[in-house]
């Protein structure tokens, strides 16, 4: 609650006042500080000190408190205080601010030596703050992070070279490490690829696929697993070979397997025809088992084509002539060897089937292309 004061007039001026401060005369010289009177912040005003001289010499006659009076605007330049007729400082009620010091004086800043180059400082700490934070550093580098921008720009530019060299002898010595580790790594890939062999599954898988494509319509049995390696090539991962195309090793380990399986499994696919020949069975059934034993997902019904009978008719009647030459040469092997006493020797030289089919195959395909209907009539 505000004290109401009456106005300040000239009257109050010259009303007698009690003695506050020495005489001029006995003060101290304002240039020259002294050990025993600490100043307040102002050079004209001395501070209240309990242990000053001239307080010990004054403080013990009685005083009167001074009448207060209503705020009024200060007199001096800015936030200084103004001065009375005898050059010193106006005595002025505390402020709750300035209760705290014990004396007299104009009210000051939160900070009052605070510099530019403190806010500066605060400011590049402030930023550096957020860098860590974003960066998510942890407090050790927080705390180096600090160090370093309290660095001038010399030593700023010498430290980074200083890590970038740093950095350029680790990299240096790791280049030469990983250059070790590529050679091993080269040699140990190489002896992969040298010794690699495929799965067992997966070679059961390749010769299932090559012998689905026999009995299909060939223009050529020459290269039959040209179309199980074409189909591997299309669906890697179904035959267990995902690194196909991606390893050379892979690639070469198919081809020469399914080579290796060429004369394997025209050889099974011979005695078949030959077996439905010697034993004789209709066409249709025939073409019924062979797409039982020979083809791929046989839980499905796909219909016996034209084309597809009609090439087993062809197989058949090849191999029916061949079967003939067979039987009269081993007649005559018979016949010479009643007439000389001795049994000849097992021929086991090629039957001929497989040449005698490509010979005819040219011979149709450059006749009637690819059409292998009309061989149908050929069937027995």
């Amino acid at each position: 609650m505000s004290t109401s004061h009456p106005e300040r007039t000239e009257s109050h001026l010259s009303t007698p006042r009690p003695v506050l401060y020495p005489p001029r005369s006995e003060l101290h010289d304002r240039h020259t500080p002294r050990r025993d009177a600490p100043w307040c912040g102002d050079e004209n005003t001395p501070s209240y000190h309990p242990q000053s001289a001239w307080v010990s010499r004054y403080a013990d006659k009685p005083t009167q408190p001074r009448p207060a009076h209503p705020a009024q605007p200060l007199g001096g330049i800015g936030n200084h205080p103004a001065r009375s007729s005898s050059g010193y400082l106006e005595p002025s009620p505390l402020s709750p601010s300035m209760s705290s010091y014990g004396h007299y004086g104009a009210e000051t800043d939160s900070y009052p030596h605070r510099t530019p180059e403190d806010d500066r400082q605060l400011k590049l700490a402030q930023c550096v703050d957020q860098v860590a934070t974003k960066e998510n550093l942890e407090d050790a580098n927080r705390v180096k992070l600090h160090k370093f921008s309290e660095l001038a720009t010399q030593e700023c530019l010498v430290t980074i070279f200083g890590a970038i060299l740093k950095q350029s002898q680790a990299i240096a010595s790791m280049s030469e490490d990983m250059k070790n580790h590529d050679e091993k790594l080269n040699t140990a890939v190489e002896l992969g690829r040298t010794n690699y062999k495929l799965p067992e599954e997966v070679e059961t898988l390749l010769t299932a696929l090559f012998r689905h494509y026999m009995p299909g319509v060939n223009n050529s049995y020459e290269k039959v697993y040209l179309n199980a390696i074409n189909y591997t090539a299309q669906n890697p991962k179904k035959l267990g070979v995902s690194l196909y195309h991606k390893e050379p090793c892979t690639r070469q380990a198919v081809a020469d397997y399914l080579v290796s399986q060429n004369t394997y499994v025209k050889l099974a696919y011979r005695r078949v025809i030959f077996g439905s020949i010697e034993k004789p069975l209709a066409l249709m059934l025939f073409a019924q088992q062979i797409k039982k034993d020979w083809e791929l997902n046989t839980h499905q019904h796909y219909p016996i084509t034209q084309s597809y009978a009609a090439v087993l008719a062809l197989l058949r009647s090849i191999a029916a002539s061949i079967i003939e030459q067979l039987k009269r040469k081993v007649a005559t092997k018979a016949a010479i060897a009643k007439a000389t006493g001795y049994k000849p020797a097992t021929d086991r030289s090629s039957t001929g089937f497989w040449e005698a089919v490509e010979v005819e195959l040219k011979r149709l395909n450059a006749l009637m292309g690819m059409d292998r209907t009309t061989v149908f009539v050929v069937s027995i």
